[in-house]
């Protein structure tokens, strides 16, 4: 390893590596990461033709202590891909390898390493880089994405995220008194002792409130979250419009913003969803697209990271115009909803519900909904719910008919697209492994 990275980042990740994971809790569950479900990679990624089980190779970039690693592993076990883990710290590794051991994965790769000095590694090239929550570490980002870059495949995909400046705020307010308390402090456990003696007599602080730190929550962050929250020596957060700027100087275009822990789901990037007044929504919607999500993060308030895939090319999304394709639940979901959807559609009278935590999904119960969800498994085409669809249908035309169907399967589509509850992949894509298959 060149060493071309900050020596106090390394210094703290051996130290305490992030996030705090205990391996043996792999004997009982799973940590889904975001970015990584293979369904949602696909569907905005890849079109929804990306067929993992040919020579597909992941690098995951600044792996910690292995979540990724772990779930993208697991969802690529026995496919024949490649997944490579590289991280500066051997502390992290080594939770990660053991994580790995206690599941018995054996498509995983250890690498020790920089991501700045990638190239230099001779890994090779990529099809998917996951690089969550470490660009924003290096004392040039920019060198980061840049070599990143160089090892991603012409039609590759990244999945990044980083942090968010104004939902951040106070975070970065507390950084700064933390540094002020911990003025000539070298050990680190006493910083982190310092810190959370700070926290506990700021229980009140707006601030501090609005983190979701309360006296039952405080005693429950390990030291690793409270020195990457805290008392992180080097972390930078951008704007809509500088994430832009970083990923344009790499010469890479935004597939899709996420807002996993958001209740407007997708719609947590558009304006008009925080105005109430109409010529101020029509105002809103005439800016250019980097615009409106720059006004949206303004309006929001609270973003405090910036998901999203990015490639060399615009975002071609799976196309639900393309009949050849199936529609499926997302991974996350239980595999039960399919019949529950079913019932769901059969009982109600104008309004199908799906809730999940804070987030929700309200669509009308048009005339063809309920055989859609009828016909809707996750392994029948488009094409072929439709078919199914017009045989238990009135006498009127397919001419007359199709149309109609097309129309309610779209606005449902797009209804449950709000959360990324479904996805399209072609039929020449094998099926996913879902949540309960790998163990919730």
């Amino acid at each position: 390893m060149q060493g071309s990275y900050l020596t106090e980042v390394r210094d703290q990740y051996e130290a305490y590596p992030y996030p705090h994971r205990e391996p043996a809790d792999e004997k009982k569950r799973c940590i889904p990461t975001y970015l990584d479900y293979l369904d949602q990679l696909n569907h905005y990624g890849f079109g929804g033709k990306r067929d993992f089980r040919k020579d597909f190779r992941v690098l995951i970039a600044g792996g910690g202590t292995g979540d990724s690693a772990i779930f993208l592993a697991e969802q690529l076990r026995d496919t024949g891909a490649e997944i490579i883990y590289l991280d500066i710290s051997t502390a992290s590794m080594a939770i990660a390898k053991e994580r790995a051991e206690v599941r018995a994965l054996s498509n995983l790769q250890f690498v020790h390493g920089s991501l700045l000095d990638v190239g230099s590694l001779k890994l090779g090239m990529f099809d998917y880089i996951n690089c969550s929550g470490v660009l924003h570490h290096l004392e040039k980002p920019e060198d980061g994405l840049k070599a990143l870059t160089k090892v991603l495949k012409p039609e590759g995909v990244m999945g990044i995220m980083l942090y968010a400046r104004y939902g951040r705020t106070g975070i970065y307010q507390l950084q700064e008194l933390m540094r002020m308390i911990n003025q000539g402090v070298k050990s680190l456990p006493e910083r982190v002792a310092n810190c959370r003696a700070t926290l506990a007599s700021m229980l009140k602080n707006p601030g501090v409130m609005a983190l979701g730190i309360t006296e039952s929550v405080l005693p429950r962050l390990s030291d690793s979250d409270i020195y990457d929250l805290f008392l992180h020596t080097h972390d930078r957060a951008y704007t809509i419009p500088e994430l832009y700027a970083f990923m344009s100087s790499a010469k890479l275009s935004i597939h899709q913003l996420f807002s996993p822990e958001d209740a407007r789901g997708n719609l947590t990037y558009d304006p008009t969803v925080y105005a109430k007044n109409p010529a101020l929504r029509n105002t809103l919607s005439t800016l250019s697209d980097v615009e409106q999500k720059a006004a949206a993060e303004l309006m929001h308030g609270n973003i405090r990271k910036h998901v999203f895939y990015a490639s060399r090319k615009p975002s071609i999304p799976a196309d639900m115009n393309d009949t050849t394709m199936i529609p499926a639940l997302s991974i996350a979901l239980e595999g039960k909803l399919y019949a529950q959807l079913q019932d769901e559609a059969a009982k109600a009278a104008d309004t199908i519900t799906l809730k999940r935590g804070i987030k929700a999904v309200q669509f009308r119960k048009t005339s063809y909904t309920a055989l859609l969800l009828k016909y809707m498994d996750g392994t029948r085409t488009i094409g072929e719910i439709y078919q199914a669809v017009l045989t238990e249908t009135s006498d009127a035309s397919n001419a007359e008919v199709l149309p109609r169907i097309a129309k309610d399967f779209e606005h449902m589509f797009r209804s449950l697209q709000l959360h990324n509850w479904i996805f399209l992949r072609s039929g020449n894509a094998a099926p996913y492994r879902t949540l309960d298959m790998i163990g919730r």
